[in-house]
């Protein structure tokens, strides 16, 4: 498998995504953010030939999800996101918000593919992180044996999303 590098850490483009978000007035989810950063994700491998997040993807019920994502914003269970992620400051044992100032991509790059996938309701993130043939599906349904079920980058590009574009209800916003 080709070499995408080690990624950056997922909190960091949580955040750099929710800040996005709130420039353009677009509330975010948990659920809707863990999809973005994997359809994300999947772009900048195939697009760029660089991993995104640091961390592999799970397959839980509802699509592909970033534990530590998940784990960070679970406390706002379906409501938008209002505060960023955090991580401790070994040096102080402060908690911290993470920055996102050295992502391997481009600030351009990442909103424009937030805009993308953003026209998305969160159901419509969901039925399109479980196309029939793509990765979580493989992982989910037990195409291939995974224990963990871990979404690899390799599942990702072998069952990848790339005929798949954000389409459909270009006025729903991520709720």
């Amino acid at each position: 498998m080709q070499n995408f590098g080690m990624g950056n850490d997922p909190r960091a483009v949580a955040n750099a995504l929710l800040d996005i978000a709130d420039s353009y007035g677009i509330d975010v989810t948990n659920l809707s953010l863990n999809k973005l950063i994997f359809f994300i994700h999947t772009d900048c491998m195939i697009e760029k030939t660089r991993r995104l997040s640091s961390l592999t993807f799970e397959a839980w019920k509802f699509g592909p999800v970033l534990p530590i994502i998940y784990h960070q914003f679970k406390r706002f269970k379906r409501d938008p996101i209002t505060s960023r992620a955090t991580r401790i400051d070994p040096k102080t044992g402060n908690s911290v918000v993470v920055d996102y100032k050295d992502l391997c991509v481009d600030a351009q790059y990442l909103e424009d593919r937030f805009l993308q996938y953003s026209r998305l309701s969160p159901s419509n993130l969901i039925a399109l992180s479980h196309e029939p043939g793509g990765a979580w599906d493989a992982v989910w349904n037990g195409v291939v044996e995974n224990v963990g079920m871990k979404i690899t980058d390799e599942l990702i590009l072998r069952y990848n999303y790339s005929g798949l574009k954000a389409k459909g209800d270009s006025d729903a916003r991520l709720h």
